[in-house]
């Protein structure tokens, strides 16, 4: 077995991230992350349930790790079990909340419990815990209680809330369906995953190939594009492909992969860098590195360019602190009075341990 140190560079990044992360955000006596370092006046006590989702995707990529992983598995379940400090069981369907219930609801979204299912259902696998098995599937449950036919279909993002039906809230729950799929082969996960990538499908923009924002009641498109959103669809149709052999679904995310790399990926030298926002880069790796697994040679290339980000943000540094800025292609500035956000630290983590795996 090779020692860690002889690992670098990305799972020495993965390690030092995940120290910074902990030592900076985690609370040991609740058992609960903070949401900013420094806190800050307007925080919550503790963190949204997205940003906490994140670290839950990391510290499982970590425990991943065939050689190194088994010592995270503790981590994981702490993580998985405090968790239910959001579980919201108010009807019509119980979810998680966005916020620590104990300080009071600040409502649900659907993208919130799809990204949470993601990491419930692989936390169980890890732990060989059905109960978690069972947890993703009701925060699906939750998530495609927000489809309505207005609009042609779709899912709302926020519970209460029909203003928007969106791609971060439609793309993940094709993610999820599929991914239960793979565990517990129903049909109509299946069918979920083909309804909600059929109706994103009206939010490509025809120029780019890359996904915008959002559909309004009034028919407007917000037409701001993120790298979550295409990374989430093309992760979708590798998974379809996986599960259904429809090489449609497969052309189809190579098309996406490509027309990434061509509007995100910003090359100089032999340098690359994606956009200001790291934990939306990490939902396009995750996409790159499925269709690795289907296409390597296209994989790969991806994978490759998303490599020379993260070592370019190790490049130009974190901060005093070990914390890293919301733009990984600049230099991080030297002070500890900047805020730094947890949803960017656990970002690194994921996005490094996630290259270790497959280096």
């Amino acid at each position: 077995m090779k020692s860690e140190s002889a690992m670098e560079p990305e799972w020495q990044f993965a390690l030092k991230a995940y120290k910074s992360l902990r030592d900076r955000f985690y609370d040991k006596n609740a058992r609960l992350y903070r949401e900013h370092d420094p806190r800050q006046a307007n925080d919550r006590p503790y963190a949204f349930v997205w940003p906490y989702s994140g670290v839950m995707t990391a510290v499982n990529a970590l425990a991943s790790h065939s050689e190194y992983g088994e010592r995270f598995l503790s981590d994981v379940r702490e993580l998985a079990d405090s968790l239910e400090e959001y579980w919201n069981p108010a009807g019509p369907v119980p979810g998680y909340d966005s916020c620590v219930m104990r300080y009071g609801s600040d409502g649900r979204f659907y993208d919130d419990n799809e990204w949470l299912g993601m990491a419930l259902l692989q936390a169980g696998q890890l732990l060989r815990d059905d109960r978690l098995l069972e947890r993703a599937r009701l925060a699906f449950r939750f998530a495609v209680s927000g489809w309505s036919e207005e609009m042609g279909g779709g899912l709302y993002w926020k519970e209460g809330r029909r203003d928007t039906k969106n791609t971060c809230s439609n793309g993940p729950g094709a993610v999820l369906a599929l991914q239960l799929y793979e565990v517990d082969p129903q049909p109509e996960y299946l069918d979920w995953a083909s309804r909600l990538l059929d109706w994103t499908a009206r939010l490509k923009d025809p120029d780019t190939g890359v996904y915008w924002d959002h559909l309004k009641t009034d028919g407007t498109v917000g037409l701001a594009t993120w790298t979550y959103n295409t990374g989430s669809v093309l992760h979708a149709h590798v998974l379809l492909y996986r599960h259904t052999g429809n090489v449609e679904a497969l052309s189809e995310a190579r098309r996406l992969a490509d027309a990434s790399l061509r509007h995100f990926a910003a090359v100089k030298g032999n340098e690359v860098s994606f956009p200001a926002m790291p934990w939306f880069n990490v939902v396009l790796l995750r996409g790159y590195l499925a269709l690795r697994e289907a296409d390597f040679e296209m994989g790969e290339r991806c994978v490759g360019a998303f490599r020379s980000y993260v070592r370019l943000a190790w490049k130009q540094g974190p901060d005093k602190r070990g914390l890293f800025g919301r733009d990984w292609s600049v230099p991080t500035r030297e002070t500890e009075t900047d805020v730094r956000c947890l949803l960017d630290q656990a970002a690194m983590v994921e996005a490094a341990a996630l290259l270790a795996i497959v280096q």
